[in-house]
């Protein structure tokens, strides 16, 4: 099995295009759509959840045929085989990386480029997991569990930060101010217990600043 490397890609208006119109093709069109791709859908067929997508995102299209070749490839950022043909999936791979097109391939991590790990969103805090393709369903059930854990503090928490980060980096003791922002957020769970115990973000906001020695 491939030791996989964790990354997070920008793909707005990135052109990603999804063999298979099933519910896995859903599964994955629904999260490229949230993350700004545009989609092209290569299939004879879609569910029902695509046909509403398409008639409501125009960022998605649908080239209603079977899969030809190299040429349905043309352009594209990433690649992803959802059939429920395996020998099609297989040459999907290998067309895509005769193109040097990076490809994810339905429930097959061995052939697949790069795998799509579970993950949730709590405003920007993005978290993602994965079992290296081996167990997909408890990526998703851990993910789960975090998700209960990781509540809507942590959002209010980056938001916090991201204010004051932006003043620090234009203090003129940047260099020093930065030291202090560091161990601010090394210890960012002084923040979030007083979130948890119900202190206003403004409240807590002006205590950054006063311990950082900004000015509002």
């Amino acid at each position: 099995m491939n030791k996989f490397y964790p990354i997070s890609l920008n793909l707005k208006d990135r052109l990603c295009i999804v063999i298979g119109g099933g519910s896995v093709a859903a599964r994955r069109i629904h999260k490229l759509l949230e993350s700004g791709a545009m989609v092209r859908i290569i299939a004879p067929d879609i569910v029902p959840t695509l046909q509403k997508l398409l008639e409501s995102n125009s960022s998605l299209s649908w080239f209603q045929a079977k899969y030809r070749g190299k040429e349905d490839l043309t352009a594209a950022y990433l690649v992803f085989a959802a059939t429920d043909d395996s020998y099609l999936n297989e040459q999907i791979a290998l067309d895509a990386e005769s193109l040097n097109i990076f490809s994810n391939i339905a429930s097959n991590g061995i052939l697949s480029d790069f795998i799509v790990p579970a993950s949730f969103n709590q405003g920007d805090l993005q978290v993602s997991l994965s079992t290296s393709a081996k167990v997909p369903g408890l990526s998703k059930a851990i993910s789960r569990d975090l998700e209960d854990l990781l509540g809507p503090e942590y959002s209010a928490l980056i938001m916090l930060l991201d204010q004051v980060r932006s003043l620090v980096l234009n203090s003129p003791n940047k260099e020093d101010q930065l030291n202090k922002f560091s161990q601010i957020t090394n210890n960012y769970q002084d923040i979030l217990d007083k979130l948890y115990a119900g202190l206003s973000i403004d409240d807590i906001y002006k205590d950054l600043i006063l311990q950082l020695g900004l000015e509002n």
